[in-house]
């Protein structure tokens, strides 16, 4: 008798706990549903295993972290969409929290700005480079300047050459668009055995997609407008400056994001 008892009383208790596991259900599932994120994620992290409790969890962090990201919270939306669960949609929103965590830090400390300065007496040649973040127009700029000038003399031969760069990387949070354009400006100087010098100057510019430039890759297979004969080396050194200035200057601004998480694929 007692132990028919035990198991009525052991079936009563199972019965009760499956009750309150489904009314604290339904509950989650109208907290999730009038957009009462927290309240709902609590619920639904303490049933667990229970109906599809865990997949519902995701799903409202995923939409708290939108809502989150829409208000411009980047930072704690990047925080949820890191365990929101991996899905396209999410690797999309990663990047786009790290680029408006970014451009917060800009708007709030002002621009960052590095200058790179050096010369080599042996070879004539002084390379100055100029590179700056900036919030212009509602969109964060990455701006980068580089001259370059080289004069070699051998008697009465001489070569003269000025070169220099100018690339910006516009990024628009409304449109999640990036644009990477360049400009060059080539001037060159010949004088050979005191004869005619011929003096040529040449101005080009170039689109560059981003996510194909700093993929494997020929340079020149990236180049898509070029207006004159310049050296595509030079702009391509100038396009890794820029890399090389956002990988120094982004572990400085404490904001957890490195040049991977603006979606420069290949670092």
């Amino acid at each position: 008798m007692k132990k028919i008892v035990a198991v009525i009383l052991s079936l009563a208790i199972i019965g009760t706990l499956a009750g309150c596991d489904s009314s604290d259900y339904k509950k989650a599932v109208s907290l999730y549903e009038s957009g009462n994120y927290l309240e709902a994620m609590e619920r639904f992290e303490v049933l667990g295993d229970y109906e599809n409790s865990r997949d519902l969890l995701n799903q409202c962090r995923y939409d708290y972290a939108k809502m989150l990201f829409e208000n411009g919270d980047y930072v704690n939306a990047r925080e949820q969409f890191l365990i929101a669960g991996q899905s396209e949609e999410v690797s999309e929103y990663l990047r786009l929290t790290a680029w408006g965590m970014l451009q917060t830090y800009v708007e709030e400390n002002g621009p960052i700005i590095d200058k790179v300065e050096t010369f080599d007496p042996a070879g004539s040649e002084e390379i100055v480079a100029t590179y700056n973040i900036s919030n212009r127009r509602g969109a964060l700029t990455i701006q980068a300047q580089m001259t370059s000038n080289k004069k070699q003399t051998d008697g009465f031969f001489y070569i003269r050459v000025g070169r220099s760069a100018d690339t910006e990387i516009v990024f628009n949070m409304e449109t999640d668009s990036v644009n990477v354009n360049s400009d060059y400006n080539y001037e060159m100087e010949n004088n050979v055995n005191s004869g005619p010098s011929s003096k040529k100057h040449y101005v080009g510019s170039a689109i560059w997609n981003i996510h194909d430039f700093y993929a494997d890759g020929d340079v020149n297979d990236f180049v898509e407008v070029v207006e004159g004969e310049f050296n595509l080396g030079f702009l391509y050194n100038q396009q890794i400056g820029v890399v090389e200035f956002l990988m120094v200057q982004l572990p400085k601004t404490d904001l957890g994001i490195n040049i991977r998480d603006l979606g420069f694929v290949s670092y």
